[in-house]
């Protein structure tokens, strides 16, 4: 009965599926902020928008979406990598030369 419940065909997918999740932990940042010019910039996301500062240029993490999109069949991964570090700080913006 108990060599039905084990198949090789379902280990090795539970294999490939660990070695994806570890291999993705290796692209993780734990750094809750970039510093830029000496100041420490936080990054910002879907769930947190009120973090965004305005004299700030940000681009999207592509990390976040792939690790999203690895992690998706769990809430907490997508959560946080979206939710919470989906944009990542560049450089400041230079206010004298803005003419907006």
């Amino acid at each position: 009965m108990i060599r039905n419940m084990i198949k090789p065909k379902n280990n090795i997918l539970i294999i490939i599926y660990i070695l994806i999740v570890l291999y993705s932990l290796f692209f993780v940042n734990c750094n809750t902020c970039k510093t830029i010019k000496n100041d420490c910039i936080s990054y910002y996301g879907i769930s947190n928008r009120d973090q965004k500062e305005e004299n700030v240029v940000y681009k999207i993490r592509k990390k976040s979406i792939i690790i999203s999109i690895l992690g998706f069949e769990t809430i907490f991964i997508p959560y946080f990598f979206l939710g919470k570090k989906l944009y990542e700080p560049i450089k400041k913006k230079d206010i004298m030369n803005d003419n907006r």
